[in-house]
């Protein structure tokens, strides 16, 4: 067996020929781990709420994992835990003021109940973003209109003002996953949303009225 990269360049390397590798779970030293992690750092502007997820799982049979997380840089941050059996899920949601723009910390503890307990820590990172320098929201009236809303793959923006100049797609962790600019001679655009999670989006238009916004609700492929 070899592995030839990801531009399929051959490199002669076979040495997984008649090899194996094996694995143990019975060591009961393995700390919790961290899961359902998405990227380190998002971008999130002033004024934003933001909600970030993080499970961690049992490193070792029959243990229970709890959890918690904190951002001390940020005053209006709140961090919720549940149970999914033996895992958790560490719930953040913060809202950043004007005085945290900048790059902040929150950091992640999952902690087993074993004789000898185990701890993990995550770190990610949150950049507040100034509120976009002279835009203004847009007036009443001129934010996007999405048809169907809900969507399963694909949903159709029209702009009653002018077409703007840049269009995106953020999720609920604040997480740009769709960026593109339209024809700015057209009152519409076509936006394919397949391959994103089924969830609640938000829609950011950029342009002379302002930033125009608008809730889509994603359902995923039927």
């Amino acid at each position: 067996m070899d592995w030839d990269g990801p531009y399929d360049l051959g490199d002669g390397v076979d040495w997984l020929n008649n090899r194996h590798f094996a694995f143990s779970t019975a060591d009961s030293t393995i700390p919790p781990v961290f899961t359902d992690l998405d990227c380190d750092t998002v971008e999130i502007e002033v004024g934003m709420p933001l909600e970030r997820r993080a499970i961690a799982i049992p490193g070792n049979v029959g243990t229970m994992v709890t959890g918690s997380s904190v951002c001390p840089s940020i005053v209006n941050y709140a961090s919720t835990t549940s149970s999914i059996g033996q895992a958790t899920e560490i719930i953040s949601t913060l809202t950043p003021n004007m005085d945290e723009v900048g790059l902040h910390a929150i950091t992640y503890h999952a902690h087993d109940n074993a004789v000898i307990p185990h701890t993990s820590t995550w770190t990610t990172y949150v950049r507040v973003l100034a509120s976009t320098v002279g835009v203004r929201d847009a007036p009443p009236g001129q934010d996007p209109v999405l048809n169907p809303n809900p969507a399963d793959d694909a949903v159709d923006l029209r702009f009653p003002g002018h077409a703007p100049s840049r269009i995106e797609v953020t999720a609920l962790d604040g997480s740009v996953v769709r960026s593109l600019a339209p024809d700015m001679g057209s009152d519409h655009i076509h936006l394919d949303i397949n391959g994103l999670r089924a969830g609640v989006y938000m829609i950011r238009t950029f342009g002379p009225e302002g930033i125009g916004t608008a809730r889509l609700v994603h359902t995923g492929p039927r």
